[in-house]
C-alpha cells in the first residue's frame, strides 16, 4: 500500500470553498475573496495577492490570462496575466444563483442550482462574454466539468448526467 505525505502547506485562516491550479498557481476560492499561492516550490507554498470579489463566490476555473469565477448571479471574469496585480475586467449576469464553471475551449460552462440550468457562455473574447445557450437539466448540481465535447454534472442525488455540447448553440443531454 502506498502512503501520502504532506511536503507543503500555507495556512490563510479563510473559508475556502474551491480550488484550481494552473501552472505555478493555485486560484483559491474564500467566500468574497479570490486568493492566489505561488506553489512553484511545493514545500514552500507562497501568498502571492488577494483580490476583493465584493460578493460571495463558489465556482471558478483558469483559462490562459483568466480566473472565471462565479457567484450571486454573477460570472466575473478576472485578468491574472499578472498574479500580482489581479483585476476584474468584467461582470456579466448569468442567472439567479451559479454555482460551478469550466471552461473548455473559449465557451464558459455554469450550472445554476435555482434555474436547474446548464448555461453555455462564449469566451472569445474574455471581456465581451455572451450567452450562447441554456439548456435545463432539472435537479440541484453539486459539480460540473466540461472534457472535450462533453459535461458531466453530478447532481445531488448522486446521477451522473452527461450533455453533448458540440453545437453550443444547442447542447443535448444525453
Amino acid at each position: 500500500a502506498s502512503c501520502l505525505v504532506s511536503v507543503g502547506n500555507i495556512s490563510r485562516g479563510e473559508f475556502a470553498e474551491n480550488i484550481v491550479v494552473s501552472g505555478d498557481y493555485a486560484y483559491i476560492l474564500a467566500f468574497e475573496e479570490l486568493i492566489i499561492i505561488d506553489v512553484s516550490e511545493p514545500s514552500a507554498p507562497s501568498s502571492v495577492s488577494d483580490l476583493d470579489l465584493i460578493s460571495s463566490a463558489s465556482g471558478i476555473d483558469v483559462s490562459g490570462d483568466y480566473a472565471y469565477v462565479v457567484g450571486s448571479g454573477v460570472l466575473k471574469v478576472i485578468d491574472i496575466s499578472d498574479p500580482f496585480e489581479p483585476n476584474v475586467v468584467r461582470n456579466f449576469t448569468v442567472g439567479t444563483a451559479p454555482t460551478d464553471i469550466s471552461v473548455s475551449e473559449n465557451y464558459a460552462y455554469v450550472i445554476d442550482v435555482v434555474e436547474d440550468e446548464l448555461k453555455v457562455i462564449n469566451v472569445i473574447d474574455p471581456t465581451a462574454p455572451s450567452l450562447s445557450s441554456t439548456l435545463a437539466i432539472g435537479g440541484s448540481r453539486n459539480d460540473l466539468v466540461v472534457v472535450e465535447d462533453y459535461a458531466y454534472i453530478i447532481d445531488e442525488a448522486d446521477t451522473l448526467k452527461i450533455v453533448d455540447v458540440k453545437n453550443k448553440t444547442s447542447p443535448n443531454l444525453i
